[in-house]
């Protein structure tokens, strides 16, 4: 595969923030870039990337903007890379696109942390002492699954000591069976019943999944009050486990199937084997969530949770491929019911109290048991705007 290079004198925009369609994304091969991220909420924030680093995937991959601007910080040259060359990068230099999914974990995993950074997790101690700290924090919460999840998996740990395994055994004495899910197939799929373990925090993974068909959520465990935080509500064509297996690290979080699920299988040694159009579109479904939780973090630095609902259904009517201008006067099926939207963005509806009118009160909005129906999407741009000013005057 023939690469593309590029030489910008210092001081040269690379791309603005109202670009659109990109076509291609760059890797840093030589000087530095400086890329400028701006929000209505949290103003501007600057980063500064050397060589090897990625630039403008998210754009590039997910066909969605991005509100971000890189400038040539110093003279720089930087490696094209299109959009229809993708699978061609990957059959060719398989090494590259496993270094982009990487990175593409780091940041979820920055994210996640930052979307939860009030909540005093268990980050720190020998990770054999964090296990039966989860034990009794899942016990705790009255939750005995996940507890004697997280000490089926860990007594199957080739390097477990005798110690801790004869301890593991002897809790298990008294938790429920478990059934763990083994396969050797690169790709395989499996049905979960809803209730039922996926993984759990702290535990080691092999595998990552894709959600053809139902709900999982994902939660964290907070060691601060013993509860279990919601970080999301996943449906079909959804991705999640992705980090642990690519980065070798724990499972940073939770995961439980809310209905009956029918997911889609992958395992970490088989990655290099995948079809590439596979390949690819892990990496588009990658993509897509983090855009996605890039906003929902944009959501937190609002203190008006009618805002916050506006921001997140936005994103979402942009995930779908539509937008204000070319489907104004269409409708719109966001598959999540209230409840799961203000559990999403951290909204308790008990303390909002007459901040959520502007949302529970619009009549745009049809509240149904399977989900919320907006009869017209460009009454949700406008909406938006409306709060956003009314925020801006008081």
């Amino acid at each position: 595969m023939k690469v593309e290079t590029k030489k910008y004198a210092k001081g040269a925009f690379i791309y603005l923030e109202s670009d659109t369609n990109f076509r291609q994304f760059y890797i840093v091969k030589s000087g530095k870039v400086q890329l400028s991220r701006f929000s209505d909420f949290g103003g501007q924030m600057d980063d500064v990337r050397g060589i090897g680093y990625i630039i403008g995937i998210i754009q590039c991959i997910s066909g969605l903007r991005l509100s971000e601007r890189a400038v040539a910080l110093t003279d720089c040259e930087l490696i094209v890379i299109y959009r229809d060359q993708i699978e061609q990068l990957y059959t060719d230099h398989p090494k590259t696109i496993l270094k982009i999914i990487a990175e593409y974990s780091e940041i979820l995993r920055t994210l996640d942390k930052e979307l939860l950074k009030n909540s005093a997790g268990f980050e720190y101690g020998m990770r054999n002492m964090r296990i039966f700290e989860f034990v009794q924090g899942y016990l705790s919460i009255g939750d005995k699954q996940k507890a004697a999840h997280l000490l089926h998996n860990y007594i199957s740990e080739p390097d477990i000591s005798a110690d801790d395994k004869r301890k593991a055994l002897s809790a298990l004495e008294t938790l429920p069976k478990v059934q763990l899910y083994r396969s050797e197939q690169v790709i395989s799929e499996r049905r979960y019943s809803a209730g039922r373990v996926i993984f759990t925090e702290n535990e080691l993974g092999d595998v990552f999944y894709i959600i053809k068909s139902g709900k999982v959520r994902i939660t964290k465990l907070e060691s601060k009050d013993k509860n279990e935080a919601f970080i999301a509500s996943l449906g079909a064509g959804d991705i999640f486990g992705e980090m642990a297996i690519l980065n070798d690290k724990p499972r940073n979080a939770s995961a439980v199937a809310e209905t009956e699920s029918l997911l889609m299988v992958i395992r970490k040694d088989g990655i290099n084997n995948l079809p590439p159009s596979m390949f690819v579109k892990i990496l588009i479904l990658l993509t897509r969530r983090i855009w996605l939780v890039q906003k929902q973090l944009q959501c937190s630095l609002t203190d008006n949770p009618s805002l916050k609902c506006y921001i997140y259904i936005i994103a979402k009517i942009n995930l779908a491929g539509m937008n204000e201008e070319n489907d104004y006067n269409k409708s719109f099926d966001l598959k999540m019911t209230e409840e799961e939207l203000y559990r999403t963005l951290g909204i308790m509806p008990n303390e909002a109290g007459s901040r959520l009118d502007d949302f529970r009160t619009d009549r745009n909005m049809i509240f149904e048991s399977g989900g919320i129906k907006i009869q017209k999407i460009g009454a949700v741009f406008d909406k938006y705007l409306y709060l956003f000013k009314r925020r801006a005057d008081t």
